[in-house]
């Protein structure tokens, strides 16, 4: 016995309706979990609208000529529509995720190096970490890399190593639309990131009597460790070896990011930056 034109319309429009409203209470979770009230009001409505024109469109479809197929045709459109339309989904971010997913866990790292960052006087004032990467697709990566001090007594924000600027890369990555470096696939890039200790900060432009590359000295009394204990560990302490790690994700907040490469690489002293530092008569910051 065939199914009526009737029967069609409800099985059709209760299946979008559950999936509209599936498709919206994902979007409206995503909005609260990122702290977005107001956009969760709009999400909300969000749900109501595709339910709403879709009965308004089955409504109309009651006077047609058309088959029963005509309803599931017409509801598939809007659910289409839809789909691209929704900033995130259950179905389109959860395939766009997965596809960048693999890619960057696929992502390889080498030829990994660790050497002192000169100043422009050519004195040790830091370290410079270089690597290799290649990425399997074209695309949008987000590299980023760390230094983490071997021996505990580094373990302060004054005395560990953070970034100098942003990342070299070798050859160019062109921005994308968006602004975001752009990748080529199989392609070798070589990439750089200066690292100088929390105790030393770099002038970026001109100002007062310290020039743009000038360094200052941040030393500071600290819950954990005083300014006296501080310059104390600069001058006696030991040498340490150094951990490196280098994670490859994308813009996407729901791609993990992956270790591409970690190790250790290159033993230093602090108290050899601060020396320099004070070899070339860096001051105090006054900030």
């Amino acid at each position: 016995m065939a199914m009526k034109p009737s029967r069609y319309k409800s099985l059709a429009g209760i299946v979008l309706t559950l999936l509209f409203m599936f498709q919206g209470l994902y979007l409206v979770g995503f909005s609260l979990k990122e702290g977005a009230g107001l956009f969760s009001l709009i999400a909300v409505g969000i749900i109501v609208a595709p339910i709403a024109l879709l009965w308004l469109v089955y409504a109309g479809l009651q006077r047609s000529t058309m088959g029963s197929w005509k309803y599931v045709l017409a509801g598939a459109l809007i659910a289409v529509i839809f789909e691209l339309l929704l900033p995130v989904s259950p179905f389109s971010t959860t395939l766009v995720s997965a596809f960048q997913q693999r890619a960057v866990n696929a992502v390889t790292a080498g030829n990994v190096v660790a050497e002192p960052l000169p100043s422009i006087r050519g004195n040790p004032i830091g370290i410079r970490l270089a690597f290799d990467l290649r990425f399997p697709r074209d695309g949008s990566y987000a590299v980023s890399a760390t230094l983490l001090e071997e021996e505990p007594l580094y373990h302060h924000y004054l005395l560990g190593m953070s970034h100098l600027g942003g990342i070299t890369v070798t050859p160019e990555a062109p921005p994308n639309d968006a602004g975001e470096r752009w990748f080529r696939a199989d392609t070798n890039y070589r990439m750089q990131v200066d690292f100088l200790p929390g105790f030393l900060h770099k002038s970026e432009f001109n100002k007062r009597e310290r020039k743009a590359g000038d360094f200052c000295l941040y030393l500071r009394d600290t819950p954990q460790l005083d300014r006296a204990g501080v310059q104390a560990i600069l001058r006696d302490g030991p040498v340490t070896s150094y951990y490196y790690e280098i994670s490859i994700g994308t813009g996407s907040y729901f791609v993990r990011r992956n270790v591409a490469a970690e190790g250790i690489i290159g033993t230093f002293r602090p108290g050899d930056f601060h020396a320099s530092a004070m070899k070339e008569g860096a001051g105090e910051c006054g900030f």
